[in-house]
């Protein structure tokens, strides 16, 4: 059984900063409150590292040892999986631990945070 856990990247005025934290801590937390902080995504872990033992995220991009194809990774069908950059193309079961992590994208989600603090 692999580890549930989220990365969160907050923006605090100008400063990004990465929290890895249980959803439940930060919605008990007065962050979303402030109005300095902006949460810029959510992502949870796969349950596995990269080639330099990093964990890896939903969002994440990464480097495959398929032909060198540079795809990020999502979450679809109860599953993670990898799909191509422009959306095109896809892998159902990557060699993970062959991956090498290269970036990452920003989805937002304080909206959807907040609705769940106050619903």
């Amino acid at each position: 059984m692999r580890d549930i856990k989220f990365r969160f990247r907050i923006k605090i005025e100008d400063k990004i900063m990465y929290s890895f934290l249980e959803l439940e801590s930060l919605l008990k937390s007065n962050i979303l409150e402030n109005p300095r902080v902006e949460i810029l995504s959510r992502d949870e872990y796969i349950g596995s590292n990269d080639i330099n033992n990093n964990e890896i995220y939903e969002n994440d991009i990464l480097l495959t040892d398929e032909a060198g194809w540079t795809a990020k990774v999502i979450f679809s069908g109860g599953a993670f999986w990898l799909t191509g950059l422009d959306n095109k193309g896809f892998s159902i079961e990557p060699n993970w631990n062959k991956c090498k992590i290269i970036g990452t994208i920003i989805c937002e989600v304080k909206d959807e945070l907040r609705e769940k603090k106050n619903g």
